[in-house]
């Protein structure tokens, strides 16, 4: 062993040890601290160190690419980050230094500013264009708005938990500063002065007071919680001027983002002493949002806090104690449970399905809202799979997603699609109708995505909307384009068109909708602004309404109990009148354009028809037809729709100048039959129409050219198939014929049963041994027509035995088996065969039955 005296083993350790020492030091100068500044920069989150120098920066999320962060928060309790995002109008979460962001909620429009509830674990935020404040729980599954009177461009938002109140400025017209309670209520004008752009706000809880920036005076106030005690801090009046945005406070400094100087400005309270802070970040464009990250959980408590107040979904902080909301349906009795409705209208917008109450200018969403990825159009729903389906145009698909919370978006179809507009579900047979005007078409597939098939696909236009009555086998549509612009229906399989409204007295007929209670259908006109109404079958049409202010290009409309509800995509509302045009009214505004529109309401899709069981007997599509259906394959799998045709193989034996029958059993599988054919060696001697079932064909007086094959030819749309044949002999005299042979140990005997056409039948039955007898059938005389005369009288014998004990029934078995060359007498007539039948009786016994061409006495 060498002693330490710097030997290469202690050198190589000593380097070790310093680079350990240098990386700890690095590592801890560059660490994360526990406090430091958020802010968001259009396209990604950043962090900032609190003090002077600030020369490190911190990627909290890297890269938000396709997101535009604008107000920004975090949540210590679940380590989240959440920013309202103006390109999805929705607001966002990811973790530290992670670029992975989920949607919580979508339902905005222009969301500015955002603020987290630490105590209760709420979100509120504002929005601009939808001129509000709202709510929602950190996942989005529950939210409502909170105040929607009075508001103009709300901006900045600030809590106070502890003392259950909300802060928020307006730098619309007039600009002002309010508070009110977290549930909306108890709300006060704080400062209406001297403001224009009252952009970012902060709260010293503490000490009591607000700050906040004005973006136009280029100045700093504050004054106390109440709006009293106004004092301004800065006034910038020199160049170069300021453009504040948003504020937050830390210790003893505010801190706000700049979009002129392009970086974040810190004052301090002590001295109002302004500092630019020079760092990496004074590059930035536009610097947005901005809050200071603390690692340590905030504290408080209010009525919230705890379980969620009791609340079954939203409890809302005041002053004095909390009160618990509904996002979806209405507040029980109990002031905690909530009743959810299963009736409501259901609208597609920009990015989501909505669900609204029947009741006028009600804010609130009557059930879960379904977040789409791409916009919807055409929108239905069906009660008995609670599913909703909508058209993508863009994704070329049509989507379904249940109405719950947290659940997830399933692709229908995505094939065969070019713009899919409209989407009308059968509820009685499960099948999906929908309108492609990039296609020009109509189409229907199992309501899974299965089994598409085109229905129209001529003299179509633009097919804007698309209603079903399955009861009695109807579909509707309207065509606005300008080739055609009218309204037609046919039967459920595309079949009987019939135009029930003409082009030349419609403006663009945009949506359409049935009523098949009172057997109406009411259509709005795009261009003309009018909304229309007639029978089923086009008669008695009246004009409801034209050319009223409201009216502003409606695109579709629903109908349910005596209103129609009609979304209007120039004025961003839903419309309510009477079903005779009377009392139109804004009833919702929406956040965006609104396009389909529906109703929900289980009692709406009841009743059955022919499909409604087991798929109405088909193998893919059944469609409803007047007073039936009709059953449809794809165009691309027509196996199960092939016509079916039974004819059992044999061969008869037919005397001269006689006559005989032949049968084949025809089987549509559904499909309607268009010809079935008898043909005689390959040519057809007579040919019927749209038959099913038993099919005879007499032959009289035969002649030596009736002999030959027979067989039965059946078609359909989808082909055609073929039957087994049947071969008839015609002789001059059926004579004596013996039995064919048949090999084998068990014992035979034989009786006789009488066949229409001239020849007998042998009943052969076996014991249960193994083997099989042999019967030697033989031509010669002496001692073996002794032993067939024996065996003949033992049959007799047994079988009457058998008669007298038990009743049979005779099914034919297919196979049969015509004698062998060697097996032909020296006569005029053809070799004897063997014909399979099988017997059961009352007992468990199964005989085998064999025709013979042979005569047995």
């Amino acid at each position: 062993m060498r002693a330490n005296d710097g030997s290469p083993d202690s050198g190589v350790c000593i380097i070790l040890v310093v680079l350990a020492v240098v990386v700890v030091v690095l590592c801890n100068v560059h660490a994360v601290p526990d406090e430091f500044i958020i802010v968001s920069e259009m396209r990604r989150i950043r962090g900032l160190e609190l003090n002077e120098s600030a020369r490190y920066t911190y990627d909290v999320v890297p890269s938000i690419v396709s997101s535009k962060a604008i107000a920004i928060d975090y949540d210590a309790r679940t380590e989240n980050i959440y920013w309202t995002d103006y390109n999805s109008k929705a607001i966002l979460r990811g973790k530290f230094n992670s670029n992975v962001s989920a949607v919580v909620y979508r339902g905005l429009v222009t969301p500015d500013g955002m603020a987290i509830d630490w105590i209760g674990n709420y979100i509120y935020y504002t929005d601009s264009t939808l001129a509000a404040v709202g709510m929602m729980s950190l996942d989005g599954y529950y939210g409502l708005p909170l105040v929607r009177s009075h508001l103009s461009q709300p901006r900045a938002i600030a809590l106070d938990p502890s003392n259950g109140m909300m802060y928020w400025t307006d730098w619309g017209s007039p600009a002002k500063i309010e508070r009110s309670c977290m549930s909306g209520r108890k709300r006060e004008l704080l400062v209406n002065t001297s403001l224009i752009y009252p952009n970012g706000l902060t709260l010293d809880l503490p000490s009591n007071v607000m700050y906040w920036v004005d973006a136009k005076l280029d100045t700093l106030e504050r004054s106390r919680l109440d709006g009293s005690s106004r004092k301004v801090l800065v006034r910038y009046s020199a160049a170069p001027s300021i453009h504040p945005f948003s504020l937050t406070l830390h210790a003893s400094y505010l801190y706000w983002t700049d979009w002129k100087l392009k970086g974040i400005v810190r004052v301090s309270l002590k001295s109002l002493d302004t500092q630019r802070i020079v760092t990496t970040l004074s590059s930035l464009d536009r610097p947005m949002g901005i809050a200071v990250y603390n690692a340590h959980r905030k504290t408080g408590t209010n009525g919230c806090s705890s379980n969620n107040g009791g609340c079954q979904q939203i409890c809302l902080a005041e002053r004095t104690g909390k009160r618990c909301d509904c996002s979806y349906g209405t507040l029980n009795t109990d002031g905690k449970t909530c009743n959810v409705s299963d009736r409501y209208v259901l609208y597609s917008d920009i990015d989501s399905v909505r669900a609204i109450t029947f009741t006028p200018h009600d804010d609130r969403e009557a059930t879960y809202a379904v977040e789409t990825t791409e916009i919807p159009y055409g929108v239905d729903y069906a009660a008995d799979l609670d599913m909703v389906f909508w058209t993508e145009q863009e994704a070329q698909r049509i989507m379904r997603a249940p109405q719950r919370p947290g659940s997830q978006s399933v692709v229908v179809l995505d094939s065969h699609l070019t713009k899919p507009v409209s989407v009308a579900y059968d509820w009685m047979a499960g099948n999906l109708f929908f309108s492609d005007m990039g296609k020009e078409s109509i189409s229907v597939c199992r309501r899974d995505g299965s089994f598409f098939r085109d229905l129209v696909i001529t003299d179509l236009g633009e097919p804007t909307s698309l209603a079903v009555d399955p009861g009695a086998g109807y579909m509707y549509w309207t065509d606005a384009g300008t080739k055609f612009n009218r309204i037609e229906r046919s039967h459920m399989n595309g079949e009987n068109r019939k135009v029930i409204i003409p082009s030349g007295v419609l403006g663009a007929p945009r949506g359409l909708t049935l009523d098949l209670t009172s057997k109406k259908i009411y259509w709005v006109e795009q261009h003309a602004n009018k909304i229309g109404v007639a029978d089923l079958d086009g008669s008695n049409r009246v004009t409801l309404i034209s050319n009223h202010n409201l009216l502003n290009q409606p695109a579709r409309l629903a109908h349910y109990n005596g209103y129609l509800y009609v979304s209007s995509e120039r004025t961003n509302n839903i419309l309510r009148c009477e079903d005779d045009g009377s009392n139109l009214i804004l009833f919702r505004r929406t956040r965006d354009i609104p396009d389909g529109v529906t109703v929900v309401h289980p009692g709406m899709q009841t009743g059955s028809n022919s499909c409604s069981r087991n798929n109405g007997g088909c193998p893919q599509l059944c469609l409803a037809v007047p007073g039936g259906r009709v059953c449809a394959c794809t165009k691309n799998d027509t196996t199960d729709c092939l016509p079916s045709v039974v004819l059992v193989p044999s061969t008869l034996q037919v005397k001269l100048a006689g006559s005989a029958t032949l049968h084949c059993n025809v089987l549509d599988n559904g499909v309607p039959i268009t010809s079935v054919a008898w043909l005689h060696d390959g040519v057809v001697i007579s040919k019927f129409y749209k038959v099913t079932g038993d099919l005879e064909l007499e032959l009289g007086a035969v002649t030596h050219s009736d002999s030959g094959r027979y067989n039965c030819v059946v078609e359909n749309e989808y082909g055609s198939a073929t039957s087994g044949s049947q071969e008839i002999i015609v002789v001059s005299e059926v004579a004596y014929s013996s039995p064919p042979v048949s090999t084998g140990d068990p014992v035979v005997t034989s009786s006789t049963l009488k066949a229409s056409s001239g020849y007998t039948e042998s009943v052969v039955n076996s014991s249960d041994r193994s083997g099989n007898f042999v019967v030697i059938i033989c031509a010669c005389a002496g001692g073996f027509v002794i032993l067939v005369i024996l065996i003949i009288v033992v049959g007799i014998f047994i079988c009457r035995r058998y008669r007298q004990s038990r009743r049979c029934t005779v099914a034919v078995n297919p196979t049969f088996r015509v004698a062998t060359e060697s097996d032909t007498r020296q006569d005029d007539l053809p070799p004897p065969y063997e014909e399979h039948y099988t017997v059961t009786c009352t007992s468990t016994e199964v005989f085998d039955v064999v025709k013979s061409t042979g005569d047995f006495v």
